[in-house]
């Protein structure tokens, strides 16, 4: 820890200040663009979104599995984005019982801002590079990503692995870090109004 934290001294290896540097841009650009740390909305809104976005519409049953919450915060959840207009429920006919819950165009929308925020700043942030230095960087950075599908193709073959939220973990810093007052109603953001009320 001691030599990450000195990671841009004098003294560090080259390695030592990439991770350094890598780590403060993830941490700087998620401060930027991410919803639940922008205060936008709460961590289980955000990651309830972004599962319907990957896997179409899904139950309350195995949102509440899938996101590792009860069945009742899924739901609660749920009534806040579809009066928003980002999800809608609905029955399935076969079973009232079953209740299956889909993004709406808006909540497809809404995915898509994020991750146009997200391209935004980083071509803002490229901005003092040449662009010969910008592919150069890509090729760079292309090949550090191509050693990381190697080393975890190689963890997987070893053995199974606990799956965790795209992110990393963040979503328990978001539980931490998403802005306290922001948690009653619904903000208007960047001219898309935003879930902010407690769902927990």
């Amino acid at each position: 820890m001691h030599r990450l934290q000195s990671g841009q001294g004098a003294g560090a290896t080259a390695s030592e200040r990439f991770v350094h540097a890598f780590i403060a841009l993830w941490r700087l650009l998620r401060r930027r663009t991410h919803p639940v740390r922008r205060g936008e909305m709460t961590p289980e809104q955000y990651w309830l979104l972004r599962h319907l976005e990957r896997s179409g519409p899904t139950s309350i049953g195995e949102l509440a599995a899938q996101l590792g919450i009860s069945p009742s915060s899924v739901t609660v959840a749920c009534k806040r984005l579809e009066r928003c207009g980002f999800v809608r429920r609905e029955r399935q006919t076969g079973d009232e019982r079953v209740v299956k819950v889909r993004l709406t165009p808006r909540g497809f929308g809404q995915v898509q801002a994020w991750r146009d925020r997200l391209f935004q700043s980083l071509e803002l942030l490229l901005e003092p590079l040449s662009e010969a230095e910008q592919e150069q960087l890509a090729l760079l950075l292309e090949r550090v990503v191509e050693q990381a599908e190697r080393a975890e193709r190689t963890e997987r073959s070893e053995g199974p692995a606990k799956e965790v939220p795209e992110g990393g973990g963040g979503e328990s810093e978001d539980r931490v870090h998403a802005a306290p007052g922001l948690h009653r109603g619904v903000a208007e953001r960047g001219g898309a109004r935003a879930v902010t009320e407690e769902d927990r």
